[in-house]
């Protein structure tokens, strides 16, 4: 974790790498979340698969689970 002995610049970016760090993951599940919702949503429309692949990125695996 951090050491109270650390400067506070160094603190500071240790922090703001974690925050960045955190919040590229949030983005990433949230675009994968979005994806298998539109893939549903294709799936009730009765798109082809390999439609719905390639629009949301997803693989045959993951459309066949939803």
């Amino acid at each position: 974790m951090y050491s109270l002995r650390e400067t506070p610049w160094v603190l500071r970016e240790k922090v703001e790498m974690d925050y960045y760090a955190n919040m590229s993951a949030f983005r990433e599940e949230g675009q994968e979340q979005k994806a298998i919702e539109i893939a549903r949503n294709m799936k009730v429309a009765r798109f082809p698969s390999d439609q719905i692949m390639t629009l949301t990125g997803l693989s045959l695996q993951e459309i066949e689970e939803l």
